[in-house]
């Protein structure tokens, strides 16, 4: 799957942010959301850890909720 592609399906689902560590691995993907700004918009993180704050995460607070 090309990076273009997932941002389609990602804008397709309604996801409106995305959260990642930019890497060598994900170049492609990082290409395509350039240009997709006001569709999809990502929030870099220095490391994995910061991938997981629950406060960052509303669809885990939902889960919680429920």
């Amino acid at each position: 799957m090309r990076g273009a592609d997932m941002v389609e399906i990602l804008i397709g689902y309604g996801v409106e942010t995305i959260f990642g560590v930019p890497a060598d691995t994900n170049v492609p993907l990082y290409e395509a959301l350039q240009g997709r700004e006001d569709k999809i918009r990502h929030a870099p993180r220095r490391t994995v850890r910061g991938l997981h704050g629950r406060r960052l995460c509303p669809v885990h607070q939902q889960a919680r909720s429920v």
